[in-house]
């Protein structure tokens, strides 16, 4: 072949067959005798033939490939989440491109833009901020859409979350009855997960007759520096909070920074607790209690979701997964005493990343 790429004409020579028929039984389309499909594949094999994309996409209108648009490549969230995408579409044949928004709304739109000029089949898509232009970008394009953690208003299209509000609130009641009253939140970024961690934060102080004290929410912009400046806020109110809820785990990092600078005890001068467990909560000193996501499967639904979407199949507006609190230490004394290094083992071995030997 001097050294040029394969062609599927090249392999229909060898066969002596059509391409036509080399393209059928690549394709499984219609059925070939066994004696000509082995012939075709052992010359596939032996010339190294690779099926054009771009060929296959000019003929199917298909590109079999989706874009997956995320709000920050550098949060550890969606790690298990993309190895769930990736494990359901790239069996079903699937190509995948990624990208990142930044919760910058010019910059997703744009890489929306790149990516339907692509060709992209289907699109997952974490939307940035709480604009919703996003939608207008959709609009005159028959691509199939999930969205996933986030449901900006009045949206027509699947989202895959879980029930941020009933988790938080969750989270607080385990701080009410280990006896906090004065309980500080640092809020991220302006979306309905956001509002919804809120909402369950003040579900759980009414629901205890304390007061929600608005010198005790601050900004913490989703990420690691804004929870290390908004709880240096908290903390030099007087009297300040006796534990602090962080509303993402990035800024349950910055939270830790600036805990530790102040040199205050955990759990025993200041309890903290936060929302987006990752593998490195159980670590710390104390292990950090979080309420846990199910992040690889909410990837691996919203995956099978959008194939089902491309099949023509309907599927509902809202799927909310379950959520669950994981107890450490962060938050007490009493739950720091019951949480030992057997846990930590347990838990890392449970994660999707895991290297723990099993």
């Amino acid at each position: 072949m001097g050294g040029k790429r394969a062609r599927i004409i090249d392999v229909a020579r060898m066969c002596g067959v059509s391409t036509a028929t080399v393209s059928h039984v690549i394709n499984n389309t219609r059925f070939v005798s066994e004696e000509i499909r082995h012939k075709v594949l052992s010359a596939v094999k032996q010339l190294h033939y690779y099926p054009s994309d771009v060929a296959r996409s000019l003929s199917t209108k298909k590109t079999k490939t989706v874009g997956v648009v995320i709000s920050d490549i550098q949060n550890p969230f969606y790690g298990p989440l993309i190895r769930g995408v990736e494990e359901v579409l790239i069996e079903a044949g699937y190509n995948i491109l990624l990208a990142s928004n930044d919760e910058n709304v010019l910059k997703q739109n744009t890489k929306l833009k790149i990516f339907f000029s692509k060709g992209v089949d289907g699109l997952i898509l974490t939307p940035a901020g709480d604009d919703q232009s996003f939608l207008e970008v959709m609009e005159s394009l028959d691509t199939k859409i999930v969205l996933i953690d986030r449901i900006p208003q009045n949206c027509p299209y699947t989202s895959i979350i879980v029930d941020n509000r009933k988790s938080s609130q969750e989270l607080i009641n385990h701080l009410v009855d280990d006896g906090h009253r004065r309980i500080g939140m640092v809020y991220g970024v302006k979306v309905s997960t956001t509002e919804e961690r809120y909402l369950g934060y003040e579900d759980a102080l009414r629901a205890h007759d304390i007061p929600v004290q608005k010198d005790l929410i601050v900004s913490g912009g989703s990420q690691q520096l804004g929870g290390y400046y908004g709880t240096k806020q908290l903390l030099s109110r007087n009297p300040r909070p006796s534990a602090i809820f962080t509303s993402n785990n990035l800024m349950t990092l910055g939270a830790i920074m600036a805990i530790k600078e102040e040199k205050i005890m955990c759990p025993e001068e200041l309890a903290i607790v936060g929302f987006d467990d990752t593998s490195w909560a159980p670590f710390f000193a104390p292990p950090l209690t979080m309420v846990s996501q199910p992040v690889k499967e909410i990837g691996l639904t919203a995956a099978k979701v959008l194939l089902e979407k491309l099949e023509g199949k309907d599927t509902p507006g809202i799927i909310n997964l379950p959520a669950s609190l994981k107890i450490r230490g962060s938050c007490s004394l009493k739950c720091l005493a019951r949480y030992e290094v057997r846990d930590v083992i347990a838990e890392i071995n449970e994660y999707p990343f895991s290297t723990v030997s099993r």
